[in-house]
């Protein structure tokens, strides 16, 4: 239960970022990319190190992995120009990570995972 407002954090941020992406072929600037990038990689640390149901450890290793390097890359090595069908798809990676993030939220608050 400790997660809950983190996970509501992410649910925001995951909806925002997906829906920019998707309608503006764009996400955040640098300024809010980097503290976001870390917080990501900071959460799903968080989630992997408190989980014990492994039906839900699987896809959060894979997140923990994708945001590590992902996020590292963006960190050290900045912002590469994309096209709009990038933007597309990195959209439905944003709404099947939210969709993820939705179903550990509700069973934190259903139940008590993790």
């Amino acid at each position: 239960m400790l997660l809950v407002p983190y996970t509501i954090f992410m649910v925001l941020e995951h909806f925002a970022i997906g829906y920019r992406s998707l309608t503006k072929y764009k996400t955040v600037d640098r300024k809010m990319g980097v503290p976001l990038a870390v917080a990501e990689i900071l959460y799903y640390s968080l989630l992997t190190l408190s989980l014990g149901n492994l039906a839900l450890m699987i896809p959060t290793y894979l997140f923990l992995i994708t945001h590590a390097v992902g996020g590292a890359f963006y960190i050290f090595n900045g912002r590469l120009t994309f096209s709009k069908e990038f933007f597309q798809y990195y959209s439905i990676y944003e709404f099947i990570e939210l969709l993820f993030l939705v179903t550990i939220l509700l069973a934190e608050l259903w139940f008590g995972l993790p």
